[in-house]
């Protein structure tokens, strides 16, 4: 636990690859970043997904699922990326911004 506007260092940790989908539309990617803390207890250790209890991962799942329930659009979760996933994902958003503050 902690307080509003506590800042803690954090690390990429996975992503929890989603799709979601609103009435009559395709479904389209919408991955989920999980960081965890540099440094505190149990995440010094782990360094995926796959390292996580199955009842906290599927903990983690609901939790994001959750964001949909009072919306029309329909959600699920279709797996776990590591690590390396959850790099790509941030390098490829920044590139994004970057790509469209320039433009």
């Amino acid at each position: 636990p902690s307080h509003p506007g506590v800042v803690i260092p954090c690390r990429p940790f996975a992503v929890l690859k989603m799709e979601q989908k609103d009435e009559g539309d395709d479904w389209e990617r919408n991955d989920r970043l999980v960081l965890v803390p540099d440094r505190g207890g149990w995440t010094n250790d782990v360094r995926g997904p796959s390292g996580l209890p199955k009842d906290m991962r599927h903990g983690l799942e609901n939790f994001f699922l959750s964001t949909h329930f009072f919306s029309q659009a329909k959600a699920r979760c279709i797996g776990w990326k590591g690590e390396k996933a959850a790099v790509r994902l941030i390098r490829d958003a920044e590139r994004q911004f970057r790509k469209k503050a320039a433009g």
